[in-house]
């Protein structure tokens, strides 16, 4: 069984385990201590042998034994453990022992010099354990009147100072309760947080305040308030929220009572230019179906925007008004003439290359602020080529219409550097660490597509382009927006909290990926046979690790010898594929049973995708079902193959959140018949299986390692 392995360099990063060593040399992991260790007296003869240690919890190897010491002996446990160093959690334990036999003065003797240990980022376990946090725990176990109201003195000055992280309150909440109050009830103490909630958040973060919830809820009906909600989250622009925010919105439409104030809304932003009025007439069309009565209620604005100067809008328009049997009108005649700068004789932009590299912007930082057009246009210099050579434009014309349309169309400074912080900080400040829209690119692919529409309305781009253009300047997929997402299907294996050893143990677990190799299956359930298969989780510890299965059935000598260490180098695929035009899409003729969609050029409802690979379908006369997901069915109406899309947490939320696991992914499925039938036609196959493992967050060149497999099928 041949296997290709693709390993990092062995260097970079430096392996933290717990472990200690032994005077006479013997390294013992945590596991192998504790066996070691059954009664206070093998704990002491233990410790006289112990030369150092790195990282060791030693909590959990005398914490069993504790309770049974008597005061020498606990004073003698200390003594022998000051040499390594114990954290906060192994002297606060001994403290409150002492503290348990009377020994009251001892166990604040201890306390003392702990707080130099610890910093104010103590109060969070998933920080160091919680230094502060067993600390205070133990002191209050103490003396609870003299040291409660100094907790929460610490605690506030720590907020108020270097510590401000308002999520990491919520997430210990009760040690923190436990430490502050002796009333443990937790709702008045959470009455107190929701009051102040954003308050801290806007004073942490120096962020605007998002918008205000009303408490005076009787001054709408909870579907009015509902609503208004549903359409401040589908502004913003976050994928995830937004699809969200859609399929709440449909939801909402069942109920005719809200028709009213869904009308409000929608034509509140119906006439605003850019990707808001793209969404709303994508929504508009994807209700036309089943609510047709709804959306003839926007009848004249869907009229005019079949003759919209933003080519990506008029394209949903003039579909939406052929369904609705709306008559569309031609552009105006003034509309023919162009402007003065496409005639212009400008110098040529000999250099066509980014002035500042991505490689030179930090992930996650905002875009510094440029004039150059050429820095204005990026991620769309393929595109602007393209409608620069359709067009019989010079590039240079193009591109300074392009910077022209940035600073009309939308002002400067709502998409400026400063722009994007305030609205970055404003995502922080409520705790949303999302994937979202870069402000620059989205206003540059609004001018790309205004500019576009402008030359095509002038006569300059072929009648015959105009399909491609449609698929360059698509900014909404109707058929991945109206997708529910399956829960994932228990074949599918990802890590468990549990296997925390993968946070820190990076270096061991890129190089075991052929463990990875060993999750892939050949069957969803007995009937059921994956044929193509896209898995991705991501582990939001601070370095990200994240791991790519990925598999398909192909022609023996497909992709044979390539490293494969993406999608794109595995799947057929296509820059501009779009799943709500499969499987009317071109070129699918490579033999591969599966193809992907990568959605990375759709704004709004833009996921990669799996499905059958068009051609095999039709060639064995099957035709796609309105049911399902990409599902292909045989003349008697039954299901030969269809997709699967599952999802288990957002894949693009950021670290730390370090016992979250997110994961999503897709699987291609075929009945027990239709692989029959599959064989028959192309003959001898092979299922290639790849994975493919990186770990190192902010930086654009992660240490990755990538496997394959290839099998007879």
């Amino acid at each position: 069984m041949p296997q290709w392995r693709f390993l990092p360099p062995q260097e970079k990063y430096v392996t933290h385990e717990p472990s200690l060593t032994l005077n006479t040399g013997e390294k013992l992991t945590e596991e192998e201590a504790q066996l070691k260790v059954n009664s206070s007296e093998s704990l002491f003869l233990f410790l006289r042998n112990v030369r150092s240690a790195e990282y060791f919890r030693w909590v959990n190897l005398i914490q069993p034994f504790l309770k049974g010491m008597n005061v020498l002996q606990l004073e003698e446990l200390y003594k022998l453990l000051k040499p390594v160093k114990p954290d906060n959690n192994v002297v606060s334990c001994i403290a409150g022992a002492l503290s348990s036999h009377g020994e009251v003065d001892k166990a604040n003797s201890l306390l003392e010099g702990l707080f130099e240990n610890s910093d104010a980022k103590g109060w969070d376990l998933h920080w160091d354990g919680g230094t502060r946090l067993s600390i205070f725990r133990t002191l209050v176990e103490i003396d609870a009147k003299q040291w409660r109201p100094k907790a929460l003195a610490c605690l506030v000055d720590d907020y108020i100072g270097e510590y401000r992280y308002p999520s990491s309150l919520i997430w210990n909440l009760q040690e923190i309760v436990d430490i502050l109050f002796e009333d443990k009830d937790v709702l008045p103490i959470w009455k107190e947080i929701k009051e102040h909630a954003y308050q801290l958040d806007a004073f942490e973060q120096g962020a605007e305040n998002p918008p205000a919830l009303l408490d005076e809820t009787g001054e709408k009906r909870d579907a009015s308030f509902l609503i208004e909600f549903a359409f401040d989250m589908f502004d913003v622009a976050i994928p995830e929220l937004e699809v969200m925010a859609r399929q709440a919105i449909i939801d909402l439409v069942e109920i005719e009572a809200n028709w009213p104030e869904i009308l409000k809304e929608v034509a509140h932003r119906i006439d605003k230019v850019g990707l808001t009025q793209v969404k709303v007439v994508s929504l508009l069309s994807s209700l036309a179906k089943d609510f047709k009565e709804l959306v003839l209620q926007f009848k004249q604005e869907i009229f005019s925007l079949c003759t919209s100067e933003d080519f990506s809008v008029r394209m949903i328009a003039l579909d939406l008004s052929n369904r609705l049997e709306i008559e569309g009108r031609l552009p105006p005649h003034q509309r023919s003439k162009l402007p003065l700068i496409y005639e212009l004789d400008l110098p040529e932009i000999s250099n066509k290359k980014e002035a500042i590299p991505f490689s030179a912007i930090r992930l996650g930082e905002t875009l510094p602020d440029v004039d150059d057009p050429i820095e204005l246009l990026r991620p769309l210099m393929i595109e602007a080529k393209l409608v620069a050579d359709m067009s019989n434009v010079p590039f240079e014309n193009l591109a300074y219409r392009v910077c022209e349309f940035m600073k009309t169309l939308i002002p400067e400074n709502e998409w400026n550097k400063q722009a994007e912080e305030i609205y970055r900080n404003w995502l922080e400040g409520i705790g949303l660490k999302l994937t979202y829209h870069r402000l620059r690119p989205k206003v540059a692919k609004l001018a790309l597509s205004h500019v576009a529409c402008e030359l095509l309305d002038a006569g300059r781009i072929p009648s015959q382009r105009v399909d491609l253009l449609r698929d360059i300047f698509k900014r909404s997929d109707e058929l991945l927006l109206g997708l529910e997402p399956a829960i994932r299907p228990e074949c599918i294996v990802v890590p468990k909290a549990k296997d925390r050893d993968i946070s820190h143990n990076h270096k061991e677990w890129l190089a075991d990926i052929e463990q990875g190799i060993t999750q892939f299956v050949d069957r969803i359930n007995t009937e059921k046979q994956i044929i193509g298969e896209l898995t991705t989780w991501s582990w939001l510890d601070w370095d990200l690790p994240t791991e790519v299965r990925i598999s398909t059935v192909c022609h023996p000598k497909w992709k044979i010898g390539v490293d494969i260490k993406s999608p794109y180098s595995l799947f057929p695929s296509m820059m501009h594929w779009s799943a709500i035009d499969y499987p009317e899409i071109t070129t699918t003729d490579e033999p591969s049973l599966v193809i992907y969609g990568t959605g990375s050029y759709i704004d709004h409802g833009g996921i990669e995708w799996l499905a059958l690979n068009p051609s095999v379908g039709f060639s064995l006369g099957w035709s796609m079902s309105e049911e399902g997901l990409f599902r292909w069915v045989d003349n008697k109406g039954d299901t030969m193959v269809e997709s699967i899309y599952w999802k288990d947490g957002p894949v693009s939320r950021q670290p730390p959140k370090m016992d979250d696991i997110c994961s999503n992914g897709w699987l291609v499925i075929a009945s027990h018949s239709a692989t029959e039938k599959i064989r028959e036609v192309i003959g001898g196959a092979t299922k290639v299986n790849a994975v493919i493992r990186s770990y190192g967050r902010g930086t654009y060149d992660p240490l990755t390692s990538a496997i394959q497999q290839r099998v007879n099928w």
